[in-house]
């Protein structure tokens, strides 16, 4: 079976082709092989992958960055469609939230961070909102 050109790929068919990664990678994960080897070396070499350039994460690194993606755009995809989020676990929304702002520290610097944070009147930029 030969593969058509990227550039005829339309957008339809490109998000059919994620759903149906997703959908394998999930009934692989739930596979009995992967479950008992889960804790065990993988094929890469060193548990890193190439991110970002010449950038190297350890898998877990990368699939914690991941997360921010996924977990993201299940809320958008719910609320593109006017449906509920679905409910995940708070762990992985509390490893975004710190990834997401420990990119803001080194982005905007600690006292910016705080400030839109907590200080409304002193933010350099609009916050998001107050934490208190």
């Amino acid at each position: 079976m030969t593969s058509p050109a990227t550039s005829t790929v339309d957008s339809a068919q490109v998000r059919a082709l994620v759903v149906e990664a997703v959908e394998a990678s999930a009934e692989l994960m739930e596979s009995s092989p992967v479950a008992d080897q889960w804790d065990e070396a993988s094929a890469l070499e060193g548990m890193t992958v190439g991110a970002l350039g010449d950038r190297f994460l350890t898998l877990d690194d990368f699939c914690r960055t991941r997360m921010i993606e996924v977990l993201l755009h299940l809320d958008d995809l719910a609320v593109s469609t006017g449906q509920s989020r679905p409910v995940t676990d708070p762990t992985g929304t509390a490893i975004v939230i710190d990834i997401s702002v420990g990119i803001a520290r080194h982005t905007h610097g600690d006292w910016n961070v705080l400030y839109a944070l907590a200080r409304a009147e002193r933010s350099a930029t609009d916050p998001v909102f107050p934490a208190f």
